[in-house]
């Protein structure tokens, strides 16, 4: 019984301890429930706020892309509003990029309109040896050059080029300069251009007379190095435009240019290849050169601003009616100081060396060219069958020269190099000139050179006073002559420079009076042998006020 009792009163204890323990359970869970909801708001108010953050972002990406685009199109000067015709891709764009330039959407189309003005002042100074045997050198002005041009990249590959001058040698006639055609990017090739050209021989022959640094090119390009001729060359670049070469062949005037068949008097040209000289002439001589140049910069850093560039180059001919002339200006537009007179060779060799060395603003610069003359042919009278005045075995001649100059920008400029064409480019300034708001001094550069050139061949006595004593000694004699250029550049912008330069020149052996071997018979292309044998000294200033576009 009492078993009974007790059981039943446990039971009822379990009975009412159960609703109390339930009550605890639904609590913690409750608690439990309330927690996890705190959670879920959290995370859900922060991926609100990720999603807020991402939608930004989307929007401003989308407003950038507008804001590109739109700019891109402004810029093209082709904004057209919602709804309108977008252009082809073959309409032009113009633009100013220290020139006129046209370019079509595609790229295939680049091109140029162009030109150059330059007016020159010069103040010569010759002491009375010069004077009295040559002549009097007078103050002049002119317009050194006054070109246009039009050309660039037509269908991508193909190029052009027309370039007229309306101031050559300051007779105001209109020349041909640039005037050629060509592909590029021919596979295993390169380019090839045909036309009037630039030969590929020497530096600062083919540097283009707006940027080189003096006001006139060396006495060594005036004397040996060909300038434009009409013929046919190939170029191409290999690592990086680290290395570069051009080849081609020519038609040969004479070394100044002109055609001696025409006119073999003393005012030829000296700057441009004659264009109407026939490639095979009517006598079936055809006079071809073949030129070549290579160079490379072993050093390159800093878009240029740190490099050192070398090259060769050579060139092979035979002057037009075996005939040749080397002669030179002393660096000023006065008369040639120096002159072999017209003589005989069977052909010509130059070989050139030049470098170049950039480190930030400084700049240093030199070439030589040596001239092998092989005169191994008897002279050429109007009467093939009249006698020669020399046999086949007049001794050969070596007339050589060289310059050297270093120059510094004074307001931290560089001189610009192209890799692709181993040549120097435009200067521009780090602040265009202006006196206004902005104040800006423009580009100062200084610089200094050295120019020594030899026209008297190995062999040749300036002691003799005879002149030459036996006929078959060498008749190469030209002269010896030296200069010193210093020049102020002032570039105002990058399409604007003034130039000053003092030159000095100290004449060597010369004579006014012309020696020849017996009497030549009429027409004959061995002329008395022109060789100046005074000693003189001139002293030249020159200005330069310049624009090109």
């Amino acid at each position: 019984m009492s078993k009974c009792l007790w059981l039943t009163v446990a039971m009822a204890m379990a009975w009412l301890a159960m609703p109390l323990a339930a009550s605890e359970a639904s609590a913690d869970v409750e608690e439990r429930l309330r927690r996890l909801e705190k959670l879920v708001e959290r995370q859900q108010a922060d991926l609100a706020q990720k999603d807020q953050q991402i939608m930004h972002l989307q929007s401003s990406a989308k407003g950038q892309d507008a804001l590109a685009q739109k700019i891109s199109s402004l810029e093209s000067g082709m904004y057209f509003a919602e709804g309108e015709k977008k252009p082809d891709d073959n309409t032009f764009k113009v633009y100013w990029k220290e020139g006129l330039k046209f370019t079509t959407a595609n790229k295939d189309f680049n091109l140029a309109l162009g030109g150059r003005i330059m007016w020159d002042w010069t103040f010569p100074m010759e002491d009375s040896r010069i004077s009295d045997s040559l002549s009097e050198q007078e103050n002049s002005t002119e317009f050194r050059r006054v070109r246009l041009f039009f050309g660039g990249d037509i269908y991508k590959n193909a190029f052009f080029k027309l370039q007229m001058d309306f101031a050559e040698d300051g007779d105001n006639t209109v020349e041909f300069k640039d005037v050629y055609m060509g592909l590029k990017n021919i596979p295993g090739l390169g380019t090839a251009t045909i036309g009037n050209q630039y030969e590929p021989v020497g530096l600062e022959e083919q540097t283009s007379s707006k940027y080189i640094t003096f006001m006139e090119r060396s006495m060594l390009s005036d004397a040996f190095i060909p300038s434009r001729n009409p013929g046919i060359s190939f170029s191409n670049n290999h690592f990086d435009s680290r290395l570069g070469w051009k080849v081609g062949v020519f038609r040969e005037g004479n070394v100044t240019g002109e055609d001696t068949r025409d006119d073999t008097d003393d005012n030829v040209d000296d700057d441009a290849g004659d264009v109407d000289a026939a490639f095979f002439p009517s006598d079936g001589q055809a006079n071809w050169a073949f030129s070549g140049r290579v160079w490379g910069q072993p050093w390159y850093q800093d878009d240029g601003k740190k490099m050192v560039h070398l090259g060769l180059s050579g060139r092979h001919y035979t002057p037009p009616d075996k005939r040749f002339r080397f002669r030179a200006r002393p660096e000023v537009r006065v008369d040639r100081f120096v002159d072999t007179g017209t003589l005989t060779a069977d052909s010509i060799s130059l070989l050139g060396a030049e470098m170049a060395f950039v480190y930030k603003n400084w700049s240093l610069q030199a070439e030589y060219v040596g001239a092998w003359v092989d005169r191994d042919i008897g002279v050429f009278t109007d009467d093939p069958s009249g006698p020669d005045l020399l046999d086949d075995n007049a001794d050969d001649a070596f007339l050589h020269g060289f310059y050297v100059f270093g120059s510094y920008f004074i307001t931290g400029e560089s001189r610009k190099y192209k890799q692709s064409s181993g040549l120097f480019d435009r200067v521009k300034p780090k602040k265009n000139f202006w006196v206004g708001d902005g104040i800006g001094l423009g580009a100062w550069e200084v610089a200094l050179r050295y120019s020594w050139l030899n026209l008297d061949s190995n062999g040749f006595d300036p002691d003799d006073a005879a002149g030459i004593t036996d006929p078959h000694q060498t008749r190469v004699r030209g002269g010896l002559i030296q200069n010193v250029t210093a020049g102020v550049n002032w570039y105002l912008n990058p399409n604007m420079r003034f130039m000053w330069n003092y030159v000095y020149t100290n004449l060597e052996d010369g004579d006014p009076n012309s020696v020849s071997v017996g009497s030549p018979p009429p027409g004959n292309a061995e002329a008395s042998g022109v060789g100046l044998r005074v000693n003189g000294i001139m002293h030249a200033f020159m200005m330069r006020f310049q624009i090109d576009f």
